[in-house]
């Protein structure tokens, strides 16, 4: 991988907490070095009880053995002896292909010390929700972080936009935006083929307290290749954001609803309202509706969420066919491994009707190799299930747009105002073959907690 940027332990009272997930912790830059402005840094968490041994301190791969025969055509992922270095890998040689150069930023490998780390865990402690705090600290024992251009504000000379900059950010956890049509899908569970993932989900989610109502965002409205669509999701994310929408105004967060905040979306709407006045005409419907229809617009236009939909797409098996072909690539590995049998092709058997099975080569057996590219294409779908967009927009006047060139950035004319735009995506972390079964115990709790409250209830 190279010789990495090293962050000075001085700076480290300049990164500031702006959020973060399961797994990382991201911040942004607040200092003066030129070489930071604009940036945020993304950190991996020790999950508290877990093995905090790093694999970059030994510099040993990050893949387990059978990862490195699934993800056999990428040496570098296979060479990565850090999650940093893998998920840097992964997006740069894997996804960016796949959602295009424009809209992913693999962003630059970074060294950061254990005093850089404990600094950083001391100043932004106030910041995180008490349950993040419980559940991981970030991590002293790699060394390696990723810094990435801050998607949220452009980089723009004050004198050509004005003295005070005016970027407003949506930031979207579209989920999954489509019914799958595997014939793998049992008989019982054929609910799946009509009812959205996320409205399944939201009903287990409701079962376990972990939101407190049903939303009423569909990804299928998100995914539906209509600007029509487009807008009817957005509206109905801004009544129900729960994690799946937050607004920034110049960087910092002004929408959203999450981790039991007990600001509800209603009184928000006030300050976002004043903020959208002063970036977007409106008219009938207010502010909010005509920043909504620019945000669907330039969505619908871009085709990102067609390309993010053939991405997730890459599923054509379903869990439940993807959990037997990992068994069998399991077992194959296995007996190769130890020798017991040669290496021969293993088979996925069906349980549907041979003429129902077409998805692969129009067969329905799945040999070795079959099954390699499908637990592949299948982990790929799930971190474009699972990532964030990231879409900007900051006013500009039409005498000063031909002074300015950021790379990576339209104009769009809405409504008789010009916009710099950019969409970018976020969370593109890979997945790891280890969940299977985990996604596999997920889908059928799912699918019987909404079979056994709602299966003669409309939600």
């Amino acid at each position: 991988m190279g010789k990495f940027t090293s962050l000075d332990v001085h700076e480290a009272e300049n990164w500031h907490y702006r959020g973060e997930g399961a797994a990382n912790v991201v911040l942004v830059y607040d200092g003066s070095n030129p070489a930071l402005v604009g940036k945020v840094l993304r950190l991996r968490k020790t999950v508290r009880g877990a093995d905090k041994l790093s694999h970059g301190a030994l510099k040993t791969p990050v893949l387990t053995p059978e990862e490195q025969v699934l993800w056999a055509e990428w040496p570098r992922m296979i060479a990565a002896a850090s999650s940093a270095e893998l998920n840097h890998t992964y997006v740069r040689d894997v996804l960016r292909p796949l959602l295009t150069d424009t809209h992913v930023d693999p962003g630059t490998i970074v060294f950061v010390s254990g005093l850089f780390v404990e600094a950083l865990n001391r100043n932004i402690a106030h910041r995180r929700p008490a349950w993040r705090m419980d559940s991981g600290s970030l991590t002293m024992s790699s060394g390696i972080g990723l810094l990435i251009d801050d998607h949220s504000i452009f980089t723009i000379p004050r004198d050509t936009v004005g003295n005070l900059p005016r970027t407003i950010t949506v930031e979207m956890k579209p989920k999954w935006g489509f019914l799958p049509e595997s014939p793998w899908i049992k008989e019982e569970n054929a609910i799946k083929k009509t009812v959205s993932r996320f409205r399944m989900h939201q009903i287990l989610k409701m079962k376990e307290g972990k939101i407190k109502g049903i939303s009423k965002y569909c990804p299928l409205d998100l995914f539906s290749g209509t600007e029509e669509g487009i807008l009817k999701a957005l509206r109905d994310l801004f009544v129900t954001p729960q994690n799946n929408l937050r607004i920034f105004y110049n960087g910092e967060e002004v929408f959203g609803d999450f981790d039991g905040s007990t600001t509800s979306p209603e009184d928000a709407r006030v300050p976002l309202e004043n903020i959208i006045k002063e970036i977007v005409p409106f008219h009938e419907g207010g502010p909010v509706l005509a920043f909504q229809k620019l945000v669907a617009h330039l969505l619908f236009q871009s085709n990102i969420l067609e390309k993010l939909q053939r991405v997730q797409k890459l599923d054509y098996l379903d869990i439940e066919g993807s959990i037997q072909a990992y068994e069998k690539f399991m077992d194959h590995i296995k007996r190769s491994t130890t020798g017991s049998e040669d290496v021969v092709p293993s088979t996925l058997e069906t349980d549907s009707h041979p003429e129902q099975a077409t998805y692969v080569n129009g067969i329905s057996k799945l040999t070795f190799e079959e099954c390699r590219k499908a637990l592949r294409d299948y982990l790929i779908s799930a971190t474009a299930k699972d990532c964030g967009i990231m879409l900007a927009l900051q006013p500009v006047e039409p005498e000063t747009m031909s002074d300015i060139s950021i790379p990576g950035t339209g104009v769009l004319e809405h409504s008789g105002r010009f916009y710099f735009h950019k969409i970018h995506f976020l969370d593109l972390d890979v997945k790891r073959l280890k969940k299977l079964p985990r996604y596999s115990q997920l889908d059928t709790d799912i699918v019987k907690a909404y079979r056994s409250c709602y299966l003669n209830d409309s939600v």
